[in-house]
């Protein structure tokens, strides 16, 4: 780019407007209704290691098998409210959506600072061990998501195989580049403006647009740095190579989905990460982009029930096995 990037950054907002006012149509579908009426907030004590005891806010939804479901970078599980009020996955699952420290309603541990935020993989990891242990479900959970929540429930696997049923990660190559800049904790540049459209281009212009605007209006909301620390997870901690010598032939099965609107991680990229997980398999979506479940739940849910269909078959198939045994 050629030019003075700060003031790029600064007005990265005008920039995607001129854009938008450029196109003089629009294929995308309109939103779908969400109601939240069953949807139920409780907070949580969790232990962390580096973070001390955790106040930690989470919904749930439904009934049956459990799903953890992982918010993206500096997001927190309005991301999730979508399919949180879709019947066809209420019925069959118990929904579970939880804030991390610093993000939504889960507000910093007592004696830490607003500013002391850092996230890297042991953190990351104990805490959604942490949360798994603390709510005590009837059965592991299967554990669901999206951009640095897809990397990590690889590396939940990895490094937690016991406290896993399977894996669903969307968007999740085997590193990530590009994505980490000077301007996502910059005091010349406006976060509540900058992060939200650093992330909006990533989405799939078929997806509703309320719904990509609601996925804005989340990324608008988070603290000073937040989504700077998460992308610095993202972009250092996450490798695979850092984890691939864990994997089994008792590793729970995982699902990787690839939204092809997404050019921070193409499908390319996702077969990629396939290619060094075991008995994985990939799943592309042709009409979702970077945050699939946010940005047009419905359609997300079909192939969210493919991958947990499929989960349940290996399960299954792996118990057939070991009785047999």
């Amino acid at each position: 780019m050629l030019g003075d990037r700060e003031a790029f950054a600064q007005h990265l907002h005008l920039v995607r407007r001129v854009i938008e006012l450029i196109r003089s149509s629009t294929s995308a579908s309109q939103p779908t209704p969400v109601a939240l009426d069953e949807v139920v907030g409780r907070y949580l004590a969790v232990e962390v290691a580096g973070w001390g005891t955790c106040s930690i806010y989470y919904e749930t939804a439904g009934r049956g098998t459990p799903l953890l479901l992982l918010a993206t970078a500096g997001s927190d599980t309005r991301q999730y409210h979508g399919l949180m009020s879709d019947p066809a996955l209420t019925s069959r699952f118990q929904l579970i959506a939880f804030d991390l420290p610093w993000h939504g309603k889960s507000n910093p541990p007592g004696g830490k600072r607003n500013t002391d935020y850092v996230l890297n993989s042991q953190t990351y990891t104990d805490c959604i061990a942490g949360v798994i242990r603390a709510l005590n479900l009837p059965e592991v959970p299967v554990i669901v998501g999206a951009s640095m929540a897809g990397a990590v429930v690889v590396e939940m696997v990895a490094r937690h195989p016991h406290l896993v049923r399977g894996a669903v990660s969307s968007q999740a190559g085997p590193r990530v580049a590009n994505r980490h800049t000077p301007w996502l904790r910059n005091p010349k540049v406006n976060q509540t403006l900058h992060v939200p459209e650093w992330t909006y281009g990533l989405m799939s212009p078929e997806s509703p647009k309320e719904d990509r605007d609601r996925v804005w209006w989340g990324y608008s909301q988070g603290g000073f740095s937040v989504y700077e620390r998460d992308i610095a997870y993202y972009s250092t901690c996450w490798d695979i190579t850092k984890v691939e010598h864990m994997f089994t032939q008792n590793t729970p099965p995982v699902v990787l989905l690839s939204g092809v609107y997404d050019y921070s991680v193409p499908p390319d990229a996702t077969r990629e990460l396939a290619a060094r997980i075991p008995g994985s398999v990939v799943r592309e979506m042709p009409e979702l982009g970077h945050f699939p479940h946010a940005e047009n739940a419905p359609v997300f849910a079909t192939h969210l029930l493919w991958a947990l269909d499929y989960i349940q078959t290996r399960v299954n198939s792996t118990q057939v096995n070991e009785a047999m045994l």
